[in-house]
């Protein structure tokens, strides 16, 4: 590994472990069980023991590493492998944050989770959508749909698409969202994602029939 991939690494193992140490130095303080999962009102339905968000991050992590060494398209990795690097940046952060998050209000109750995940997760799709432009063909990261995976332009043109369309639909919706009441602000932004996804899978087939007719 070289000293730029060694800095690379070395931040986001840092961006990893703060919730962890701060998790261990706080550990007799927290509840034996914290939130996992939380309904369409933002209220916790269910709960597990605190030792999984010890885990949680360290198996993204691994989760990560291990998947450009097992897609049968490994290749296509080295020419995004800066875009995979943010894309593995921005979810380690993401999740760290949202640890904090947790330990926090564990602590303290005054966090009002109802809509910060409509509205964070709309952000994060945005932040994803930056990137999705210069993903290239693989079986793990990105639109995978039969018929982005059997022609590269399609997955080419299936990517900028959507890329453009997470961009705009996260940050503007994440904001509708956050002036919305409850449960209308996870109403919105679940049927907002599921646009965001089907209409590039919806494209991705429109372009590869268009593809196989000019063929013929």
């Amino acid at each position: 590994m070289n000293k730029s991939n060694l800095i690379k690494e070395t931040i986001i193992l840092s961006i990893l472990l703060i919730p962890l140490i701060i998790m261990l130095v706080i550990w007799n303080r927290l509840p034996e069980k914290l939130p996992l999962h939380w309904n369409i009102n933002g209220e916790i339905d269910r709960d597990g023991p605190k030792y999984v968000f010890l885990l949680l991050n360290i198996g993204l992590y691994l989760l990560f590493l291990v998947i450009p060494k097992i897609d049968p398209r490994k290749k296509n990795y080295t020419i995004f492998t800066v875009s995979y690097y943010k894309l593995r940046l921005i979810f380690t952060t993401y999740f760290s944050l949202f640890s904090l998050v947790v330990f926090y209000n564990a602590l303290y109750s005054n966090v009002n989770f109802e809509k910060l995940f409509p509205v964070t997760i709309l952000f994060l799709f945005a932040l994803l959508g930056n990137y999705f432009g210069t993903i290239r063909s693989n079986y793990f990261v990105g639109i995978r749909t039969p018929w982005t995976l059997n022609n590269d332009e399609v997955w080419k043109k299936t990517h900028l698409l959507a890329g453009r369309l997470w961009i705009a639909c996260g940050i503007v919706g994440g904001f509708i969202s956050w002036s919305l009441n409850m449960p209308f602000a996870s109403y919105f932004a679940i049927a907002l994602m599921v646009v965001m996804v089907i209409l590039p899978v919806v494209y991705s087939y429109v372009y590869y029939q268009r593809i196989i007719k000019v063929e013929e």
